[in-house]
């Protein structure tokens, strides 16, 4: 018992020290926030950190959150994916559930969306173990998206069977995700149904597999 009151004072102290934080960061993402931005209220209890400046932050290898835009030591440029936030074309990605789905927050809607042309180790899957790379696979397109406003671009099939979203995933700077992810050995090219890039996956895969990228290395 003395244990269980003694860890909810620590609890309740650190909270307390939280709150009155300039910034919060998470762990996950290594990004730093506004306390009160949207995506804040996503972090875990056990993976916030915070930072009482932004040099503080920077220092432990974070970056600013591209949704509140908090400020960045050097960095007087304006932030585009901030610009981005009031236009219908961009969507806050607020999660990542694992290397080929995330979530995005469509018109105040969190929908799951299914990376098209992209098959990724599982982590999270109920019937199946954490698969070799498949932690790796989720960092890759948590660092990449979490965050970030993303733009959504469709193939002929809007949703699965499970009804999450299809999608191609882009980048304010045209980064394309699901080409990112195949190129670079994080997941696999999904060619069991077809899609427009599909050759183009294909590859992507060929190349990572002999170049020895990622989940390829020997």
């Amino acid at each position: 018992m003395r244990k269980l009151v003694t860890a909810s004072a620590v609890f309740l102290a650190f909270l307390s020290f939280a709150i009155s934080a300039e910034f919060w960061g998470s762990t996950e993402s290594n990004k730093y926030h506004y306390p009160t931005c949207r995506c804040a209220e996503n972090i875990k209890p056990e993976n916030l950190t915070v930072f009482n400046s932004p040099e503080e932050a920077q220092q432990a290898g974070y970056v600013p959150c591209k949704v509140c835009n908090p400020p960045a030591s050097g960095n007087n440029t304006q932030n585009t994916s901030q610009v981005l936030i009031y236009s219908k074309n961009y969507h806050l990605c607020c999660r990542v559930v694992d290397g080929d789905t995330i979530v995005v927050d469509i018109d105040g809607v969190c929908e799951k969306v299914r990376l098209v042309g992209v098959d990724t180790p599982e982590t999270v899957h109920p019937n199946k173990p954490v698969e070799h790379y498949g932690k790796e696979a989720s960092a890759f397109t948590r660092n990449m998206v979490e965050g970030e406003m993303v733009r959504l671009e469709y193939d002929t099939q809007r949703r699965d069977r499970y009804g999450r979203l299809l999608a191609y995933v882009y980048l304010p700077d045209g980064t394309f995700l699901n080409a990112e992810i195949i190129k670079q050995g994080y997941g696999f090219a999904y060619t069991r149904f077809p899609f427009k890039y599909m050759d183009q996956f294909r590859q992507y895969e060929r190349s990572a597999r002999e170049s020895g990228a990622g989940l390829w290395a020997k």
